[in-house]
């Protein structure tokens, strides 16, 4: 053995020696790593206090009312600060910003049908969604022969579509929301999670 493992050999000896030596110290010790940790949740526990948590639903058209409703909601504690906002059809992302992604969306979704357009937006970046904030996303009357075909008809026009906002919480972190194929999934965006969101959604992010 070298000197420099007998010196490190020796001093953990040592210090465990003189821990366990009296139950003062052991007690010492105990409430120090019982205060870390507790010190660990608590900053654990504010950090999940004020995450914002976004939710989408669609009101579907029916026979009465023609009229479909996107919305975007904040159901989470905290707000969000918008970095981006992108919407997908397959592949293909819609261009502009604001409100133009979306309006570009259901044009192209419902290509050769006759459409109103009653309304649309996108959540703009470096606003901040605040807690149980509401946007209506889009509003529009579809055809009579998509009403006609109910719901499963209807979805089907929907299932290339994608929705991705990427926003910040109050602490900085950075959180990617989307929407594909009708369910709603948020992300903690980590350099060691980014290739797995690349493989996932195919160039989206």
């Amino acid at each position: 053995m070298d000197w420099s493992q007998l010196f490190e050999a020796s001093t953990w000896s040592g210090f465990t020696q003189n821990i366990f030596s009296t139950p003062s110290n052991f007690i010492a010790l105990a409430a120090l790593l019982v205060s870390l940790s507790s010190a660990w949740s608590s900053r654990h526990h504010s950090r999940l206090s004020v995450l914002p948590a976004f939710a989408t639903w669609a009101d579907y058209p029916t026979a009465e009312n023609p009229t479909c409703t996107i919305m975007l909601s904040n159901k989470g504690f905290g707000p969000g600060i918008i970095q981006s906002f992108e919407a997908w059809h397959g592949h293909y992302r819609m261009p502009g910003r604001a409100h133009k992604p979306i309006r570009c969306l259901i044009e192209r979704v419902f290509k050769g049908y006759q459409l109103h357009v009653e309304k649309v937006a996108g959540p703009e970046k470096g606003h901040t969604f605040g807690v149980g904030e509401d946007l209506v996303l889009a509003r529009f009357d579809v055809d009579r022969a998509i009403v006609d075909g109910g719901d499963d008809y209807f979805e089907v026009f929907f299932e290339p579509v994608s929705l991705l906002i990427f926003y910040r919480d109050i602490y900085g972190r950075e959180w990617v929301y989307l929407v594909e194929e009708f369910e709603g999934h948020t992300h903690l965006l980590r350099w060691w999670k980014r290739p797995y969101l690349w493989i996932r959604y195919k160039g989206k992010v």
